[in-house]
């Protein structure tokens, strides 16, 4: 039996040239949160989160979407605003508080926000001494979206 790789090659290719945006990854990684959540001693919060984790990966689709159908910065840092705000909403649940685990991916997620904010050309207020805003490029954003499935893997 002759097994062929193309069909495997092509989805492969198919996966990369419908953008490989950092909120395509982030989309990704969110929706397979299933099993780290499995993993916690969540409790009574378990639902929660469950929740709160379904919410932000439809939340990172819409951005990831958003940020395809986007031509300039304003309007990808609108898109990245709007998932700042559905973020923020899930947040005050306090899904990430339950669990250090959950604490360190909040973390992060906090930090992809803000260099994606700043990527698309967010002014950040000048804190004296800081020697001026620092430049994000797609490298930190990468570097990010890659902490990020690394605190999500079980353990």
């Amino acid at each position: 039996m002759k097994v062929t790789a193309t069909p495997i090659l092509a989805a492969l290719l198919l996966i990369q040239s419908c953008g490989g945006t950092f909120a395509t990854s982030l989309r990704a990684i969110l929706a397979a949160s299933g099993p780290l959540i499995e993993s916690l001693n969540l409790g009574d919060s378990k639902e929660k989160v469950i929740i709160g984790f379904t919410e932000l990966t439809t939340s990172a689709t819409t951005l990831a979407d958003s940020l395809k159908a986007c031509t300039d910065n304003p309007c990808k840092l609108n898109a990245v605003q709007a998932f700042k705000a559905d973020y923020d909403r899930i947040r005050l649940r306090g899904i990430f508080g339950v669990h250090p685990k959950l604490q360190k991916v909040g973390q992060i997620l906090d930090g992809i926000i803000l260099s994606a904010r700043l990527f698309y050309g967010a002014k950040m207020p000048q804190v004296s001494g800081t020697g001026g805003a620092r430049t994000v490029t797609e490298n930190d954003l990468d570097a990010q979206i890659k902490e990020l499935k690394a605190a999500m893997k079980v353990q």
